[in-house]
């Protein structure tokens, strides 16, 4: 079923509708919160609030165009207001807000990537950790989920041209990177050679 009538069939009701959009985008989700912090009892409990709050609110809800930006948008909102509370409960732990999110590339995000050797998979992910958070999350939900820039600036609560000009500053700082990476290879290579 196409997304608007899904959504509009949720949000009058429709449980079956409501399962549909919980199995569908539950793993994006997933993978989303587990990027922004890692910690898969927030991210779990994180999902669980928000399809309880939508389920509830279903009847005053909006329509939507997409339904996929729009969970990552709440849920990002919900995991922030988590780690508030939790902060909030305990003098103890660390006071997060909404930068602090840390998105880190692991291997399995480049599972497809198989022409790539392990070192060059290490390298890769080494350059990417190197990136500025937010730098780090943009390039996640455009490349990783295929957001559009409109899209990307829902989630993030940004401009789009922000969101464009992100993406433009993490591919220049991942190309200077893989540069400096390059040139310090050859130059291990030609001092082996020695």
């Amino acid at each position: 079923m196409p997304a608007q009538p899904l959504w509009d069939a949720f949000r009058q009701g429709d449980e079956q509708a409501f399962t549909t959009i919980f199995v569908e985008h539950y793993e994006a989700l997933y993978n989303y919160g587990m990027k922004l912090v890692g910690d898969e009892e927030l991210v779990r409990d994180s999902i669980q609030e928000l399809f309880q709050k939508l389920w509830e609110r279903r009847a005053v809800l909006e329509a939507v165009e997409t339904i996929k930006p729009y969970l990552f948008k709440v849920l990002r909102n919900r995991i922030s207001d988590n780690l508030k509370m939790a902060s909030r409960r305990s003098a103890r732990q660390q006071s997060y807000h909404e930068e602090e999110f840390e998105v880190v590339y692991v291997p399995d995000d480049f599972l497809t990537a198989e022409q790539l050797s392990s070192e060059q998979h290490a390298q890769l992910l080494a350059v990417l950790n190197q990136l500025p958070q937010r730098q780090r999350e943009v390039l996640y939900l455009k490349y990783f989920d295929g957001f559009s820039y409109e899209k990307i600036s829902e989630v993030m609560s940004l401009t789009a041209q922000s969101v464009r000009n992100l993406i433009y500053r993490a591919i220049k700082a991942l190309k200077e990177l893989l540069l400096m990476m390059l040139a310090y290879l050859l130059f291990q290579a030609q001092v082996r050679y020695w």
